[in-house]
């Protein structure tokens, strides 16, 4: 992952005490993303009321 001004200042804030920012440097989400494709699918939702004909 590049990383940006910001996230570089947020690194830096953290001190990479940050047990999420040691979850993302272990995992290759690049390699996980073809994968994970698919297993996740969004229905669109229009809220509560029913479709207008």
């Amino acid at each position: 992952m590049q990383m940006s001004f910001g996230t570089l200042e947020l690194a830096e804030r953290l001190k990479r005490d940050n047990v999420l920012l040691k979850i993302e440097a272990l995992i290759e989400w690049e390699d996980l993303r073809p994968k994970l494709t698919g297993l996740y699918k969004r229905e669109l939702s229009h809220g509560a009321r029913p479709r207008a004909v």
